[in-house]
């Protein structure tokens, strides 16, 4: 579609959805001129988020080869293409167990699911069976089940998403456990804390919010926004040099929340995190 020339779009949220269609679904509403782009006009658009109390106008190009994140859309596709220039998207995997054993209920009186703390995950034993299903922010707690056999990689250092939704309840595994809940993603590698630290920051929180395209899931798409710096050699990286790589910078807008504003292109990043040294 964007090959076309979209003079307008408006993209709203799953809470906008719901009110419209009563569905959790977001919406996009476009007004398109059925000709090819040529001249790369931008489009004006307009994005309405009511669940993060966000809302921006912006004038953007839309680029075919590029999918279009719903909100801080100018950093963002800063970030996307700092990670298609690099050839850095970070990979994940999503193989989860289907022969668990205890029952699941999203009332928690008749739910089966072992509840456990992060300490209580530590003590687990990898004869134990254990499979991560999800993370419960309102208890902070982690909702465990048990498989018959061994999952594929539960002897691997991973570090997994354990939240369906937010880049919460996110842990490194030693090598005990399994996964087998739906929308759970887990990475595997080395310096998993390098990552574990690059998903902490702000624009990376901001991806996992704005490229869910479905329903309020964390999106596959979500993980070509998020560079691996370990294919380029970094061992470490501060916030304000991983901004500063992609060429962004967050400040406080009290109307609109974090607002990024470009900095000076030339800016070089303390190389020293990419020599061969641990965290």
């Amino acid at each position: 579609m964007f090959e076309k020339y979209i003079i307008y779009l408006e993209l709203w949220d799953v809470n906008n959805g719901k009110k419209l269609i009563n569905g959790e679904l977001p919406i996009s509403i476009f007004l398109l001129q059925n000709i090819k782009n040529t001249n790369k006009n931008k489009t004006t658009i307009k994005v309405k988020n009511d669940r993060y109390n966000y809302n921006d106008d912006f004038k953007e190009y839309l680029d075919k080869d590029l999918s279009l994140p719903l909100g801080y859309i100018d950093e963002l596709l800063k970030l996307r293409r700092f990670v298609i220039k690099n050839n850095c998207s970070l990979e994940y995997k999503t193989t989860k167990s289907n022969d668990i054993t205890l029952k699941k209920n999203q009332q928690k009186k008749l739910n089966e699911l072992k509840y456990m703390s992060i300490d209580d995950i530590k003590k687990i034993k990898e004869t134990d069976k254990y499979c991560i299903d999800t993370y419960d922010l309102r208890d902070k707690q982690y909702q465990l089940n048990i498989t018959k056999s061994y999952h594929p990689d539960y002897n691997k250092r991973k570090l997994i998403l354990s939240h369906k939704s937010e880049l919460a309840g996110i842990f490194i595994d030693s090598g005990k456990l399994g996964i087998c809940g739906t929308h759970n993603y887990y990475i595997t590698g080395n310096n998993l804390t390098l990552i574990t630290k690059i998903l902490s920051f702000d624009i990376i929180k901001k991806a996992g919010i704005y490229t869910k395209y479905g329903q309020n899931f964390l999106d596959a798409d979500f993980f070509t926004y998020v560079p691996d710096l370990r294919k380029l050699e970094y061992t470490n990286i501060t916030e304000d040099e991983f901004n500063k790589l992609i060429g962004i910078g967050f400040i406080k807008n009290p109307k609109r929340g974090n607002k990024s504003a470009s900095l000076p292109k030339r800016h070089k990043v303390n190389k020293l995190n990419k020599r061969n040294k641990t965290i």
